[in-house]
């Protein structure tokens, strides 16, 4: 058999993740966390450390689910590219072919791979007085909704619209089912991955818990700064539909059932890991093609990088994940050709880097502050991919 040249690239950084991961909590950065990271379609590395409610004493399990915040749109973008494919939809088709109304305010040649990419400039709603809860009414909004710049132009991150966008698309593609229910039928239950878009009350989920620190990142700093103003558009852009979102609201079970593509997964480190090693073995799960090659391919090939118009920072999108920068990218995503995954607010993240068959992701329960994750999340990175 001929070795893999990649072998010695885990075995050798495990022992340095397993350190961080430990550190994290011997630092007191962390209640309850975990982490899985997955070769060749193997789980080689879970950890689970902490507690699962702040002052509590019900221990961390790896199989532990919590809300993912926006980690949630990886999964959600597999889930639409995949209705897509079974409907016989390209890239390059104009989305209102399938949905008519969306063409009103300039919208009439918008392609789907301009609004997976960030770039149909529909950040935010005009009107914030949609409830988050109400799809069909957010959606109608959205479809009458003038585009915040010239569709294609430029780009910026969608954080709750482009769930309720991608949501349309696959109910409309799939006879009315929503994109939890097409994730779970065409994904998830086939893969046995631990991760739903709107999860059932029957299972146990942890409660996430509000940042402690108000200390912001300092290259984010003109991001919070136009946040606090609610007439920007980075303002506007995380509060519509719904207004601001505490993480209280988000332990609700109303929020919890509710399918929001966008911000409201809820999985275990296990599971969103699994989805990644999905992905990186090709799009194959148990002998199984789960996700045909082009989707991989379409969900790795990033789109756009430059200036983010929302977050005022360098991004890089492929169709609905997030993807290396060109001049290398930041400190929470690896600067290897073929990588993609997403991050999610307060830490999450998942990833898969195809090339080295490696998928990584980590959930936890305690949120910091950042618009990307901080140095909690990039040190078990860094340690996975530099020892």
């Amino acid at each position: 058999m001929t070795p893999n040249p990649h072998d010695d690239f885990v075995e050798l950084n495990l022992e340095a993740v397993r350190n961080e991961f430990e550190a994290n909590f011997l630092e007191g950065l962390e209640v309850g966390a975990a982490l899985s990271i997955w070769k060749d379609g193997c789980e080689v590395l879970s950890l689970a450390g902490g507690v699962t409610e702040r002052n509590g004493n019900t221990p961390w399990q790896p199989d532990s689910p919590v809300l993912c915040w926006s980690a949630t749109k990886g999964p959600a973008a597999c889930t639409t590219l995949l209705a897509m494919h079974k409907g016989g939809i390209a890239l390059t088709d104009r989305v209102a072919w399938l949905w008519p109304d969306f063409a009103a305010k300039g919208k009439g040649e918008v392609t789907y791979q301009e609004l997976l990419s960030h770039s149909a400039g529909l950040t935010a709603l005009d009107d914030p007085g949609f409830s988050m809860l109400d799809h069909a009414a957010v959606a109608e909004a959205l479809a009458a909704q003038t585009p915040h710049w010239q569709p294609g132009r430029t780009h910026g991150y969608h954080p709750r619209t482009l769930g309720y966008l991608m949501d349309e698309i696959v109910r409309r593609l799939a006879g009315g089912k929503t994109l939890g229910e097409c994730w779970r039928e065409w994904i998830a239950d086939p893969c046995e991955i631990d991760f739903w878009i709107g999860v059932p009350d029957t299972i146990t989920v942890n409660p996430i818990l509000a940042p402690r620190s108000p200390e912001v990142p300092e290259q984010e700093t003109a991001f919070y700064r136009a946040l606090a103003d609610p007439t920007s558009l980075q303002a506007r852009s995380f509060a519509t539909p719904g207004g601001s979102i505490r993480p209280s609201q988000m332990n609700q079970l109303e929020f919890r059932s509710a399918c929001l593509p966008a911000f409201g997964g809820i999985g275990s480190a296990e599971g969103l890991g699994r989805f990644y090693a999905m992905l990186a073995q090709g799009g194959r799960w148990a002998g199984e093609e789960i996700v045909p090659p082009r989707i991989c391919g379409q969900l790795s090939s990033p789109v756009v990088d430059g200036f983010d118009e929302v977050l005022m920072i360098p991004t890089a999108y492929s169709c609905g994940m997030m993807v290396p920068r060109r001049d290398g990218g930041a400190k929470h995503f690896p600067a290897i050709a073929g990588t993609c995954g997403h991050a999610g607010a307060g830490g999450c993240l998942g990833f898969a880097i195809p090339s080295l068959g490696i998928a990584f992701a980590y959930v936890p329960n305690q949120m910091e502050l950042g618009i990307l994750p901080g140095p909690r999340t990039t040190r078990l990175v860094q340690a996975l991919l530099h020892g």
